[in-house]
């Protein structure tokens, strides 16, 4: 009975938060070793050109694959901890007006924390995977600007940097969420404004307890 919330809750979202963490770090690396191959590259040919165009068209083909397959899961996992915030915070609120809810308040907080630390890594490395973007991007636009300023205008290198810069900026590399903008950290500040949201209204729902106390007050005076 207790291993499906087990599963649901714990397993399987750690299964899902490692991979995604350990793919995006991946591909994150595989730009960033491009980056180094363009700032290396002193004498830019066509053969230069399309080595650089073929590795980062297998790396744009297996992060395509990996949206395909993964955007909905990974729009799953993070309902899932939104859930799992909404819930703990109920708990806790509760615990709160409870005479011995203190004793359990670590049972709650401690898996909420380290679920919070796992969806931040991933958020981060949505991040990371866009820089490495970004700076392969400025990489290759210097280069070109190198190209345009001492090569003539229609030299086959330069076109071909120029048609690749294009396709790159219009295929960015990013990790995409199902109904969701990418993997970033504006994910993160969504989901815990939803979060926070949530917690408020239980904060405002909630009796006060001097609220609680003079309706125990006049049930007293009424039993007199």
């Amino acid at each position: 009975m207790l291993l499906s919330p087990t599963l649901m809750t714990a397993l399987i979202p750690s299964f899902i938060d490692v991979y995604v963490f350990s793919f995006v770090y991946a591909v994150g690396v595989g730009l960033e070793r491009l980056t180094k191959d363009v700032k290396e590259e002193a004498d830019w040919t066509f053969r230069e050109v399309k080595a650089v165009a073929d590795k980062w068209l297998r790396i744009d083909s297996l992060l395509r694959s990996h949206n395909a397959l993964f955007s909905y899961l990974l729009f799953v996992r993070l309902a899932v901890f939104m859930t799992q915030g909404m819930v703990s915070l109920f708990s806790l609120t509760t615990l709160r007006t409870c005479e011995h809810g203190g004793s359990y308040v670590a049972s709650v907080l401690i898996p909420l924390l380290e679920s919070v630390v796992r969806v931040l890594c991933i958020c981060v490395a949505g991040n990371y995977l866009m820089s490495k973007h970004e700076h392969l991007l400025e990489s290759l636009r210097a280069v070109e600007c190198e190209e345009t300023r001492t090569q003539h205008p229609l030299n086959l290198p330069r076109l071909c940097l120029h048609d690749l810069l294009n396709r790159m900026e219009a295929s960015p590399s990013v990790v995409e969420i199902w109904g969701m903008e990418c993997l970033s950290s504006r994910t993160c500040s969504k989901l815990f404004s939803v979060i926070l949201t949530y917690l408020f209204m239980l904060l405002q729902m909630q009796p006060s307890s001097n609220h609680e106390n003079s309706q125990e007050e006049q049930q007293t005076y009424r039993d007199m």
